[in-house]
């Protein structure tokens, strides 16, 4: 508290010494924008009483992550509940995005502050609207980042508290990126066992697959993420299931996954399968597994 008086007693006395209040750091934030992602709530209000815009963009320009974010979007990012209603009550932008096509509800989901996305959500936000990147944003990487809901992120980076309360507004658990995967994809390839759990608990479907093919055991499995494939099998996953002709036992091996390749030789992957990688795919679980003992 003596820090925070501390910090708002600096600012004013610069302020009052005629300190520039557009001045921006070389990414282009401005003292509204630090304050605001900080949390410094007195030091919001401080700038804002003396003119500084709640929506003022940091500029677009490719490969910044900062690229588009207001005051409103860092406040959300780190999770500041008090300052993200200050800027409400000062008329920030509740649809602005960052570059990234990330709204505030996205960004508090994100980072998983759950509070945030609470009072985002007791505002009126749509929990299924998606992510949309600009123009600035790599073609390659905005594919990957397009189509995403505020559930998909939160249980793509382990969010479980943000993903029950989610899922407990009406958050659709099938919702799609625009690559075709579901947040049990997404939880599945990170490991996130409890979401996958919660996920599935609440009807997520364990065959779904990915415009590449995957189902969420292939994803699991690539990624080394025993338990998770040992709950998916448990719950319906089929270990015969192909992925542009490659089995999960094939994506274990090749990875040297050797607790996973006895996980699914145990739940009846065929050892034996009959397709043009089937040589290889012997070679490959035989040295892997024995290696590994």
């Amino acid at each position: 508290m003596v820090e925070q008086i501390r910090r708002k007693h600096v600012v004013e006395l610069l302020l009052r010494w005629g300190a520039e209040m557009a001045a921006t750091t070389r990414h282009g934030e401005t003292a509204l924008h630090l304050a605001s992602l900080e949390g410094y709530k007195d030091v919001v209000e401080l700038l804002l009483n003396n003119g500084a815009d709640p929506n003022v963009k940091v500029p677009l320009i490719s490969g910044n992550w900062q690229s588009g974010m207001t005051a409103l979007l860092c406040a959300a990012k780190g999770g500041h509940k008090g300052t993200v209603e200050l800027l409400l009550n000062y008329g920030a932008d509740l649809a602005a995005r960052t570059e990234w096509g990330e709204t505030v509800l996205h960004l508090a989901a994100k980072w998983g502050h759950k509070d945030v996305v609470e009072l985002l959500l007791g505002i009126g936000l749509d929990p299924a609207t998606t992510t949309q990147p600009g123009k600035t944003v790599e073609k390659c990487e905005a594919e990957g980042a397009s189509g995403k809901t505020a559930l998909l992120l939160a249980a793509g980076w382990g969010h479980k508290n943000v993903v029950e309360l989610l899922l407990s507004k009406g958050a659709d658990v099938e919702a799609r990126t625009q690559n075709g995967e579901t947040a049990l994809h997404l939880a599945s390839k990170t490991g996130c066992k409890d979401i996958v759990e919660i996920l599935l608990r609440s009807g997520a479907s364990v065959l779904a697959r990915t415009r590449c093919e995957q189902t969420a055991l292939h994803l699991a499995v690539d990624n080394g993420q025993h338990d998770v494939s040992k709950l998916l099998l448990s719950r319906g996953a089929d270990p015969r299931a192909t992925q542009f002709g490659r089995t999960a036992l094939e994506l274990a091996a090749t990875r040297g996954w050797a607790n996973v390749v006895e996980l699914l030789l145990n739940n009846g992957a065929p050892a034996d399968t009959k397709n043009t990688l089937g040589t290889r795919l012997q070679r490959k679980v035989t040295w892997r597994y024995l290696r590994y003992y």
